[in-house]
């Protein structure tokens, strides 16, 4: 007859089983977040009585589009509104953008079609300002009704990586890649810390250099650009006040 077994026991060899057990069932718990979050950003589902952010239409910007157009709505939120707007309107003139604008006291929307060449100088400006803003969020067609890939917390140069491909496709691949890591990122501990470390809303928004058509004299890197390129990316800009 065997020895009896004491279920009280709590020697070391059974913490040890049980330290095993419980950082299994963490991992699995953890992978199981992961796989929540990755399904709520590569196939966004909008409940019942919602509807999906309405993106730019080719009838509401100027200029034929391509079969290689992308599409999408930049969603920036900045607690000086009419600041930050007076600084893209004159961004946008300087630039010679076709843009169709509208204000109400809440937000101003720009809806702009652009070649890639000119989708470059106005990412190049924006990025000046970008800390000012308190959320940046693209949502980014994929051509299926009431459905867009979301990213959170993008970046200048991350739009330029989704907007500025010439395949719509492989635009939706790299939003997909990019908001994944986007929100883990933001889960990170410390990115808030971070943030208030080095200050988001304190610097004055920078001139806009006029633009230059003599490419020898200043301000080459922001001249005005005479892009021959398809129009083929519409992009809505939603300005909005941040609450």
């Amino acid at each position: 007859i065997g020895q009896p077994v004491d279920l009280m026991d709590t020697g070391p060899g059974v913490r040890q089983r049980h330290g095993r057990y419980l950082a299994i069932a963490a991992g699995v718990v953890f992978v199981g977040i992961l796989g929540v979050i990755a399904y709520s950003v590569l196939w966004p589902v909008h409940p019942a009585g919602t509807t999906a952010p309405q993106l730019a239409k080719d009838s509401d910007v100027q200029g034929q589009a391509g079969p290689t157009m992308v599409s999408g709505r930049l969603e920036l939120e900045v607690a000086s509104l009419g600041e930050m707007a007076m600084y893209m309107d004159r961004t946008i003139q300087d630039l010679g953008m076709d843009v169709l604008a509208e204000q109400d006291q809440t937000r101003r929307v720009y809806r702009i079609a652009c070649s890639r060449e000119d989708l470059a100088g106005l990412l190049d400006c924006l990025g000046d300002v970008w800390h000012r803003f308190e959320s940046t969020t693209l949502y980014l067609d994929t051509g299926r009704w009431a459905q867009s890939v979301k990213v959170c917390a993008i970046k200048p140069h991350q739009l330029g990586q989704i907007l500025g491909q010439s395949d719509p496709a492989r635009s939706i691949e790299v939003a997909r890649q990019i908001a994944v890591d986007n929100t883990l990122e933001q889960g990170l501990p410390g990115q808030r810390l971070l943030a208030t470390a080095i200050g988001t809303n304190t610097s004055p928004l920078p001139g806009v250099p006029k633009p230059v058509l003599t490419s020898g004299r200043p301000g080459g890197d922001r001249a005005l650009r005479s892009s021959y390129g398809p129009k083929d990316i519409r992009l809505t800009v939603v300005l909005m006040a941040f609450e």
